[in-house]
């Protein structure tokens, strides 16, 4: 169920960005997934462990350069980016039961500005919400107008009423 709180259900209403959302099921990983991780052309955004991927740093919109498309250089053409949307706890407790997810090139995101994201405690001070992982891949890979809406969506999101105590993502 999408529960109200949920930043990354704001990719699928954003024009000019191309997402899919695959239901996750422990013992039933998703075909078209498992496809897409078998053509060597996906990569996971969670943090590293030792050396295994990639950190990129997000820079301010102001130093980042009109044409330099960051996210070329690490990744082949037309990548598949899995994002996990859940919680910090949830998501780690997933990434543990997928198999699938755990030797595929990572990307780890790190921004200069701390999240944005106020409609839960106990996250990660350095972590980012779905959407925001979203706006700044979107930055890096040079799509700037989709990123900007993208970020104006979100904003928009955060000054939502917020939800019941008993919901969680």
């Amino acid at each position: 169920m999408q529960k109200k709180s949920n930043t990354g259900q704001l990719l699928a209403g954003c024009q000019g960005v191309s997402a899919r959302t695959v239901i996750w099921a422990r013992k039933a990983p998703d075909a078209s997934l498992l496809a897409d991780i078998n053509d060597g052309k996906t990569c996971l955004v969670y943090p590293l462990l030792g050396t295994q991927g990639h950190k990129l740093t997000c820079l301010e919109e102001r130093q980042q350069g009109d044409t330099y498309n960051r996210l070329a250089v690490l990744l082949p053409d037309n990548p598949v980016v899995v994002l996990i949307d859940a919680t910090w706890q949830q998501a780690q407790k997933m990434f543990n039961q997928s198999p699938y997810l755990q030797n595929i090139p990572r990307l780890e995101l790190a921004r200069e500005r701390p999240s944005q994201f106020r409609l839960r405690r106990n996250q990660k001070a350095y972590g980012l919400c779905t959407v925001e992982c979203a706006i700044e891949l979107l930055r890096l890979s040079g799509a700037r107008a989709e990123a900007n809406q993208l970020e104006t969506n979100f904003v928009g999101f955060m000054s939502l009423p917020k939800v019941s105590c008993g919901e969680s993502e």
